[in-house]
């Protein structure tokens, strides 16, 4: 959690996929939700802001369960995977 707003990872027995789900307390927007399983990575932008629930597009999953999951919300860049968290400033609007 960022302050105000969750970052999540989720993943999928059935199909063995991963994505990154964001989930705002306040319903402020979302600029970007990105996703990370192995060689792959995905990035969807809100230009404009996305309400609550923004995520990304779905990866397979690795082999060596290293996904990740990143969010910018606000002025926070959160990335969370199975063994680790982190919160930093987020980078400029383009």
């Amino acid at each position: 959690m960022a302050g105000r707003y969750v970052v999540r990872l989720r993943y999928s027995p059935s199909c063995s996929s991963v994505w990154a789900e964001v989930h705002t307390r306040t319903g402020g927007p979302v600029r970007e939700v990105s996703n990370k399983a192995g060689p792959d990575a995905r990035l969807t932008s809100y230009p404009v802001g996305s309400a609550d629930g923004s995520s990304s597009p779905m990866l397979r999953a690795s082999e060596r369960r290293t996904e990740e999951a990143c969010a910018v919300a606000g002025s926070k860049l959160a990335c969370t995977s199975k063994d680790w968290c982190e919160i930093v400033p987020a980078p400029p609007a383009e």
